[in-house]
Parts: C-alpha cells; structure tokens; sequence
C-alpha cells in the first residue's frame, strides 16, 4: 500500500459519503489519506471525518491518484457500494456503515423545524425519479407535520410549510436533516446523508437492489416493486417506461412514515409492493 494514498472521487455524493467509512478504516489502519472531491462538498466532509485529507479536485488529471469514477464507471451493483469501494482499494474487511454528527453551528438555524419531515423529491437519474404527481400528492397529504422539502433544483413548484430547495449548502442539507423527525427520499444523496446521520428514512427504490445501498442497521424502510424486472440493476430492460416506479404510490410512502414512528423497529426494512 503507498505511503500517502491519495484517491479520486467525485462522482455522487451518496457515493462519497459511503466511501468515508473505508478511508476512516485505512486512517485506523496507519494509512495516510487524501481524498480529492467536488469544492463544494470539501467544507463539509473535512467537519464530519477526522485524520482525513479533503481536498477539492481542479478537474486536471492527478499523478499517482486512484481514480475510483474511472473504476467504477461501468460497474453494476453486486454488493454494498461500501463494500465495492473497498474492495477496489484493496481492503478484504467487512466495513461498516459510517455514522456522523454535524456541528452544532450548522443545526441551530433549523432549531425552529425540530421533528419536521424532510422530503428530497429529486433524484439526478429518470430510473429513480418519482412521477411529478406522486411528488405532489405526497408533499399535500404531508403539510403541516411540518414539511420542509430540500434538494438542489428550486422547480418545480411543490406544496410545503417550508421550502429550502436550491438554497443551501451542504452544511446546511446535514443541519436540516439533523433535526428532523424522519427523511423522505428517493434512491439520491439525500438519503445517504440521512443514514449517516442516523435519520429514520422512507426510500422509494427503483432498479437498484437496495441492499447495495442501505446497510441492514440502518433503519430505512425501502419500498421497491415487486417485479420480475425488479431490481435490474442498471440493465433497464423497461425501455424507459420505468413500471416499478409508478406502482409505488403515496400512499405506500405514508404507511412506511407512519411506520417509522412504531416501537421496535431498528434496522433496515425491504417492502417488495405488487
């Protein structure tokens, strides 16, 4: 193994935040670790990991780096990404899933939305994205519990008691997710910020298994459909039509939320809807 192991990363930020468990595992191993990401996730990554270089990448080829999005660019999901991060930088051990606490500097402009739900309607990829009407039932039928809806795209317009869409930081997004009673999301970053955090979640899946996402401690309840199809782990053989994402509605989502709530639960729960 290098002395300094400098490794790349910059595509996905659910992606990033499911590698920082290895690298902290490395950091305990005696391994020097420089991680080179987006600029402006670097801020909030250098507050959450400890030992950890963080540096922004420039978009210029680095020298003796290991590029993991070249690596991983034509993988398709055969075990946790954690797991498959490792793995490709030579670590044999069972990593676990990372949990994190933000400052409290970043928490306190939220105090007011304590207990809210969070809801992340954008997802970066069509196989993943809910129907526009889905997302505007859901966000109706939860106004007032409060609701806050966050995300990088301010549009389109969505029903909420509070709208934070395209106006914060990663700082911020962890701040918000940190004092919320629980986080809707789909298959995105969202929810892999919430997990680290150790936020209850309702994750709507759609052609990824979502064993390769959410650890089993990690208490998600995932919907996804029960399809032959389903998961097809990026092979898409829907053409784009995307079935197992419109059979689950609203009103699967508000069972799990409601679901959340109930005594007992702790880990991670796969809802396979017909």
């Amino acid at each position: 193994m290098a002395k300094d192991l400098v490794i790349k990363r910059t595509h996905g930020l659910g992606n990033v935040l499911l590698l920082l468990p290895v690298l902290e595992h490395l950091r305990d191993r005696g391994q020097s670790v420089r991680l080179l990401t987006r600029p402006e996730w670097t801020e909030a990554l250098s507050a959450l990991v400890d030992g950890i270089g963080i540096a922004p990448h420039d978009g210029r080829a680095a020298n003796d780096c290991v590029d993991l999005d070249a690596m991983t660019l034509s993988i398709r999901p055969e075990e946790h990404r954690t797991l498959e991060l490792a793995r490709l930088l030579g670590v044999a051990d069972d990593i676990g899933p990372g949990r994190y606490t933000v400052p409290d500097a970043w928490a306190k402009p939220y105090r007011h939305l304590e207990g809210c739900v969070v809801f992340a309607p954008e997802a970066g990829h069509p196989a993943r994205e809910w129907p526009p009407e889905y997302v505007d039932e859901l966000a109706q039928r939860l106004l007032g519990r409060p609701l806050v809806l966050t995300g990088s795209l301010s549009k389109p317009r969505v029903a909420c008691d509070e709208d934070l869409r395209g106006k914060q930081g990663l700082p911020q997004m962890l701040g918000l997710l940190s004092v919320a009673s629980a986080v809707v999301s789909l298959d995105s970053g969202t929810l892999h910020m919430a997990t680290s955090l150790g936020v209850p979640a309702v994750a709507v899946f759609g052609g990824v298994d979502p064993r390769f996402r959410v650890r089993a401690g990690q208490r998600t309840i995932v919907l996804q459909a029960d399809m032959a199809c389903a998961p097809c782990d990026k092979k898409e053989t829907c053409d784009g039509a995307y079935p197992c994402l419109k059979s689950l509605t609203p009103d699967h989502a508000l069972a799990a939320l409601d679901d959340l709530r109930l005594p007992g639960g702790q880990g991670r729960e796969i809802r396979r809807i017909k």
